[in-house]
């Protein structure tokens, strides 16, 4: 029988249990960490997980000063050695329910870091640079990092980030509304899933769903794929955003992911398929994006630049097509095995996608092209998609 904290926790679930990755230019991050208030050796003394508007959960956490590095302001050249600080984090769990920010570093108790501060309005300190701003004082000597429903770099000790085996494939949509002049990026969004599903001792798979033009940014049962260029809300240096909704830590099945969107800024940030000069490579930041929907967190030193799972991207740039040795073995300790794969899929042939408007299914269960466009194949279809996610149902609440 379920515990009333738990039946709780799912009845929130739909609209808080969440998780979110990043990628973002090298150049912006340095400088957050060389225009920080605050860069200070702290210890992690408390910590309280509280309800935010932005990002449903955020963690206030208590830290006492043990070294200043740098104080960039009068009022930060006032902090001593021993003083207490309070620092805003994203993310956190409450109520059985889970927050992860991949990219956005999670302090843990008891721990020391070097620490990049910025002092907000009301006096609380936030983490600047993304996951550059928070440093483990002693280092890591691992060449990738999985999610953890604790934290976001891998260091922490609670359940790792995983869809379970047993309800691949994965299915994904492209959101038809923000993608309607972009029929271009299906083919490399595709590209970019088959990537990972690619090599066979890995039980990775995928399936395109075609696309869905009641994509939101919220927990709605579809993997969507989602072009944001106006009212962009979060930090305008990410390239792309990945956020993954999954069951907290203090539960049964803990880490099961659940829900995942990849959001695109293209608010901030322009993207190509045909490497137009000054733009990102589509296929490569979906690739990398993919990584962290599967629950891989940053590459981390010593680290492999050339990586999909390096934080950093620049324009034009085509490496991150193609998954590297430190990639596949994070993939291999999470999904290792074999598995009959699944025929690909075509997000081109199921979202016709024209100039102003985007032809394409709203409900979870599309047409799908060739072969399978029988009835019989079609019923097959709809309840392979039924069954994953019934599975996946049934996860979330033993």
């Amino acid at each position: 029988m379920h515990s009333p904290g738990f039946l709780t926790a799912l009845a929130l679930f739909t609209l808080q249990s969440s998780s979110w990755a990043a990628v973002y230019l090298k150049s912006d991050v340095q400088k957050k960490l060389d225009t920080a208030d605050l860069v200070a050796e702290i210890l992690v003394v408390g910590r309280e997980a509280v309800s935010d508007p932005a990002y449903f959960t955020a963690l206030r956490v208590q830290a006492t000063v043990q070294r200043v590095l740098a104080a960039r302001t009068n009022r930060e050249q006032s902090v001593q050695v021993g003083d207490r600080i309070e620092i805003r984090a994203a993310g956190g769990e409450r109520n059985g329910v889970g927050v992860l920010l991949s990219g956005h570093p999670r302090p843990y108790l008891n721990q020391h870091y070097t620490a990049y501060l910025n002092r907000q309005e009301d006096g609380v300190y936030a983490i600047t640079g993304f996951d550059r701003g928070l440093i483990p004082i002693g280092g890591v000597d691992r060449q990738y990092s999985r999610n953890r429903t604790d934290g976001t770099n891998g260091e922490g000790d609670g359940p790792f980030l995983r869809w379970n085996p047993k309800f691949f494939p994965v299915p994904y949509y492209i959101d038809a509304t923000s993608m309607q002049t972009h029929a271009d990026f299906l083919p490399a969004i595709d590209l970019a899933f088959k990537a990972w599903a690619t090599p066979e001792n890995l039980t990775i798979q995928f399936l395109s769903m075609g696309c869905s033009d009641k994509a939101r940014i919220e927990n709605d049962g579809l993997n969507n794929i989602i072009l944001l260029t106006s009212s962009w809300p979060f930090d305008a240096d990410a390239v792309a955003i990945t956020r993954s909704f999954y069951v907290s830590g203090d539960e049964a099945h803990p880490g099961a992911i659940l829900d995942a969107d990849i959001i695109l800024n293209g608010f901030a940030h322009d993207f190509t398929t045909t490497n137009v000069a000054g733009k990102h490579d589509i296929q490569s930041i979906i690739t990398h994006e993919t990584g962290h929907l599967l629950g891989l967190g940053h590459e981390i030193d010593p680290k492999d630049s050339n990586a999909v799972m390096y934080a950093f991207a620049a324009p034009n740039e085509l490496n991150k097509r193609t998954l590297k040795a430190n990639d596949l073995n994070g993939a291999q300790e999470m999904y290792q095995g074999l598995a009959d794969k699944v025929p690909p899929t075509s997000s081109s042939t199921m979202c016709q996608l024209r100039s102003g408007q985007g032809g394409c299914a709203s409900v979870p269960c599309p047409v799908p092209p060739g072969p399978l466009a029988s009835l019989g194949a079609l019923l097959q279809f709809c309840l392979l998609f039924s069954g994953v996610w019934i599975g996946r149902l049934m996860i979330a609440r033993r």
